[in-house]
C-alpha cells in the first residue's frame, strides 16, 4: 500500500484535501465514495524515512474512547459489525475518521478479519487493541472485550489527564520565572549596577556573579533558547542511534527526585492493567507480557520483563520470575503468588491493577504540594540574590560616606 494525496469535492461543492493509504487511485476513489467524496485528482506521495509509513491522520485519544463505546453499543444491541461500521461511518462528521472505517470496512468486505483490517493502521489501535480484538473474534463476545477497552482506555486518559494538569502549574511558573528573570537581568539590573559604579567601593563576590550573569544574559539571552533545544535534539539522536546511552537514559530517568519513583509507577501500571486485561480476555501469560512490555516505554523495565520472560519459558513461576526483576514491589509479587496457588491468577491481575492505580494517584497528588513550595522557594532565592547584589554595596556606601 502507499501514500496519496488527493483533491476531491464533497456533496455541498466544497474541496477537500487530504492524504490516504491506498493500493491504488481506483482503490482511492472507492473509498472516497464510501465517505460520499468525489475525486477530482490523487497523487502518489514518495516514501521518506522521515516520514510514518502510514500517512494518515490517526484517531486521538478522546475519539478512539468514542469510537470503541459506540461499537461495543451497537454489537451490544445486535447490530451486525459491518452494518455497525458502516452506521458508525456515517455518524461521524471527521474525515479521517470517515476515511478509517471506510478502509476497515473494505478489508473486511475483502475477507480479513477485523482485528486483521485493524492491525494495518497501528496509529489508531495498538498491538494490545489490536490482540484484544482478535481474541473477542475468536470467542465470539467482540462486544464484552470492547467494553473492557473502553474502560482502559478511560483509565489511561484519567489518568494522562491527572498528570497533565499536575505538571501545567510547574511548567507556567517555571516559564513565568524564567521570563522575569530574562527581564531584570537585561533591563533592571544593569541600570541599577551603572548607579552603584558612581562608588569606588570594592564590590562583593555576589554582586560580581550578578554582573557576570547579567551580562551572559543581555548579550547571549538567544543562546538560552538555542542550547536547550538543541542538546534534546542531540540527546534524541543519540538516544535513538545507540541502545547503550538510550539504556543509560531511562536508568537515570527512573533515578530522578521526585519524579522517577512516579513515573516507575505510572509505567508499571500501564503494563499491569494491560497484561490484566490481556491474560482475563484468554491471551496466554508469556504473549501477554510480550505484547504489554511494547507500552512500557523504558529500556530498563523492558530488560526486566525480557528476563522475566525468559525465566518463566524455561518453568519458572510469574511470582519468582516477577521477583527477579527487582522492579515490582513486594506486596504485587506476593498477589502474584497468591494468584498461582489459588489458580484464580486473573483475580490477582485485578488487585495488582488496583494497587498501582491507587499509588499512582497518592504519588501525583502528593507531588504538586511538594513542587509549589520548591518553586517558590527558588523565587524568592533568585529575588533575595539580586536585592543583596544591588542594595548591599550600596548601604555599605553610604554607610562609608557617614
Amino acid at each position: 500500500m502507499a501514500r496519496y494525496k488527493y483533491n476531491s469535492i464533497n456533496e455541498a461543492g466544497r474541496r477537500v484535501k487530504g492524504v490516504m493509504v491506498a493500493d491504488n487511485i481506483e482503490d482511492v476513489d472507492l473509498q472516497l465514495r464510501n465517505i460520499k467524496l468525489e475525486l477530482i485528482s490523487a497523487k502518489r506521495l514518495k516514501q521518506s524515512r522521515f516520514i510514518s509509513s502510514s500517512g494518515e491522520k490517526p484517531l486521538s485519544r478522546k475519539e478512539r474512547i468514542i469510537f470503541t463505546f459506540q461499537l461495543g453499543q451497537l454489537l451490544s444491541a445486535g447490530v451486525p459489525l459491518l452494518e455497525g461500521l458502516a452506521d458508525l461511518r456515517d455518524s461521524f462528521s471527521e474525515a479521517h475518521i470517515k476515511a478509517l472505517l471506510s478502509a476497515l470496512l473494505e478489508s473486511i468486505e475483502g475477507g480479513e478479519s477485523m482485528s486483521q483490517a485493524m492491525s494495518k493502521h497501528p496509529r489508531s489501535f495498538n498491538n494490545v487493541y489490536v490482540n484484544l480484538i482478535e481474541v473477542g473474534e475468536q470467542s465470539g463476545e467482540l462486544n464484552k472485550v470492547l467494553e473492557e477497552l473502553e474502560d482502559m482506555l478511560k483509565w489511561q486518559e484519567e489518568l494522562r489527564s491527572q498528570t497533565k494538569q499536575i505538571v501545567m502549574y510547574p511548567a507556567i511558573i517555571g516559564t513565568i520565572m524564567l521570563i522575569a528573570f530574562i527581564v531584570l537581568m537585561i533591563f533592571v539590573v544593569p541600570q541599577m549596577l551603572s548607579f552603584m559604579n558612581q562608588f569606588d567601593n570594592e564590590l562583593p563576590l555576589y554582586t560580581k556573579a550578578l554582573l557576570v550573569v547579567s551580562d551572559l544574559v543581555e548579550n547571549y539571552w538567544y543562546m538560552m533558547i538555542i542550547v536547550p533545544l538543541v542538546s534534546v535534539v542531540l540527546i534524541k539522536l543519540a538516544a535513538k542511534r545507540s541502545y547503550r546511552f538510550r539504556y543509560f537514559l531511562d536508568k537515570y530517568k527512573l533515578k530522578l527526585w521526585l519524579i522517577g519513583p512516579i513515573m516507575q509507577k505510572i509505567k508499571l501500571a500501564r503494563f499491569s492493567n494491560n497484561f490484566a486485561l490481556m491474560y482475563k480476555a484468554g491471551i496466554t501469560v508469556l504473549e501477554s507480557m510480550k505484547v504489554s512490555k511494547g507500552l512500557l516505554g523504558n529500556c530498563v523495565l523492558e530488560q526486566a520483563i525480557d528476563e522475566a520472560y525468559d525465566m518463566i519459558s524455561e518453568g519458572e513461576t510469574i511470582s519468582i520470575a516477577i521477583d527477579n526483576t527487582r522492579v515490582f514491589p513486594p506486596l504485587v509479587v506476593r498477589m502474584f503468588k497468591i494468584g498461582e496457588s489459588s489458580g484464580e491468577l486473573d483475580v490477582s491481575l485485578k488487585n495488582v491493577k488496583y494497587y498501582f492505580d491507587r499509588e499512582v494517584k497518592e504519588a501525583l497528588a502528593t507531588i504538586e504540594p511538594v513542587l509549589q513550595p520548591l518553586l517558590i522557594f527558588f523565587l524568592a532565592l533568585i529575588l533575595v540574590w539580586i536585592l543583596a547584589s544591588v542594595f548591599g554595596p550600596i548601604y555599605d556606601s553610604i554607610g562609608t560616606l557617614r
